[in-house]
């Protein structure tokens, strides 16, 4: 990508083509001043206990010339000090709070095996779910072509942070909650699969056994009372010259077979939402769609669904949706470049205002943007697509059509950012996410 965009938006650019797999990228290193210090740092005197910096160490000399033989037998000492630490000796509460700082990934694949004590927190249910939420929440890309890349988009310390799966997907992720997600089999079209990608765990589900399926949407949510993960399925039944959408349900093992759900009194025009993939948040799934002026609202505890009216005077209007991870968010268009925000409480159908998104001042430096990642320079149309939420409802992913950027804006400092992706997802499919322990 040129660098006059990088200008343009007065900010350093990640791309994920720099990424390998099983690695992420949050910033660049520290100068090499920081690192001479940190370096320095390791430096110790071990007469007085204290640091020796680099001039210090330096200044060590015997006739005028620097005694390395004695700086390195020091060194030498005072780590084989170290080495003779007891890794179990330390406090049950600092590694706790030690191990809730570092990725699921990491912890999986090495920090688990450091010692016994570790293991033991580490598989404690109790850490898994203080860890869960402590976590960062994101959206996972997945590109249409191929089907298998994926990669996951957080944030990290006030800065973006892209990272590659290595765990080798087998066809598509279909919905995700607390770091687990819903995957079919490129080989079979019936098979499903739920897996944590951060640890490979995977556990494949009861195979479907319905009527043909020609359109169908999984997702899965946790309902928090009973403690179970539910995947729930809507799919289309041909009846005559008509259509009837059937729901199934299935609890995580537990059943050993689909379920169905009555959604018989659901009416025709809120079943239009069935063909667009649904949203999932906290103990709940959303099916939406512009066209209809209800949201269809499954309650994955009581496993009952209704229909939730969308505000007065917007329902016939261009809307869109998106979810938090906690809450269902609505987006009414005010302008080309500007929203009005509201937020659906799931329990009582009741919206409420959070906020109003005007981006109308950048106009000029999206439109730039286009002109110079466009894979198409002879189509000069825009369209300001909206993507996701990373941390909740504190920053605003956005795209324009067919663009390879994609555009951050922080809602609560109305400041802009971007990032890259390549162009095998300029065309792809969004699911809120996190990385964690949790294996269903």
């Amino acid at each position: 990508m040129p660098n006059s965009l990088a200008k343009l938006f007065g900010k350093s650019l990640i791309c994920d083509d720099q990424i390998s797999e099983g690695q992420s990228v949050s910033q660049p290193p520290p100068p090499s001043s920081v690192r001479r210090t940190v370096e320095a740092s390791s430096l110790m005197d071990p007469n007085s206990n204290s640091v020796l910096t680099e001039d210090a160490a330096d200044s060590k000399m015997v006739g005028g010339e620097c005694n390395h033989a004695c700086v390195s037998r020091r060194i030498r000492h005072y780590y084989s000090r170290r080495r003779k630490t007891n890794m179990e000796s330390l406090p049950d509460e600092l590694v706790f709070q030690i191990l809730l700082d570092i990725a699921a990934q990491d912890i999986y694949k090495g920090a688990r095996f450091v010692c016994k004590k570790w293991y033991d927190i580490i598989h404690s249910r109790n850490f898994i779910y203080r860890h869960l939420h402590c976590a960062t929440p994101g959206l996972l890309f997945q590109s249409y072509k191929p089907l298998r890349r994926l990669v996951f988009v957080a944030m990290h310390n006030g800065r973006i942070k892209i990272s590659k799966f290595s765990y080798k997907f087998r066809r598509r992720a279909l919905s995700s909650c607390n770091g687990l997600i819903v995957e079919s089999d490129l080989d079979d079209i019936y098979a499903l699969y739920i897996v944590n990608p951060a640890t490979k765990q995977r556990l494949a589900l009861p195979p479907v056994s319905l009527p043909t399926i020609t359109h169908k949407y999984y997702a899965i949510a946790y309902a928090a009372a009973s403690m179970h993960y539910k995947v729930v399925l809507v799919h289309p039944c041909r009846y005559k010259t008509s259509t009837i959408w059937s729901c199934a349900i299935l609890t995580v093992g537990v059943d050993e077979s689909w379920r169905l759900v009555n959604i018989d009194y659901l009416s025709v025009k809120s079943t239009i939402a069935f063909t667009c993939a649904p949203l999932t948040t906290e103990g709940f799934i959303h099916w939406v769609n512009s066209k209809c002026t209800h949201v269809v609202t499954f309650n994955v505890e009581t496993e009952t669904i209704k229909e939730t009216p969308v505000p007065d005077g917007y329902g016939d209007g261009v809307k869109h949706y998106l979810s938090t991870g906690s809450s269902l968010t609505l987006f009414i268009p005010c302008g080309e470049y500007s929203w009005e925000v509201l937020k659906m409480k799931p329990e009582t159908g009741e919206w409420t205002k959070l906020f109003e998104i005007d981006l109308e001042s950048q106009k000029g430096k999206f439109e730039h943007l286009v002109s110079e990642c466009r894979p198409r320079p002879g189509n000069s149309s825009f369209i300001l697509e909206l993507v996701g939420w990373l941390n909740y409802e504190e920053v605003l992913v956005l795209r324009g059509s067919s663009v390879r950027v994609y555009i951050l804006y922080n809602v609560g400092v109305q400041e802009i950012d971007f990032f890259e992706l390549d162009y095998s997802f300029c065309y792809s499919s969004f699911n809120v996410h996190r990385n964690s322990l949790v294996y269903g």
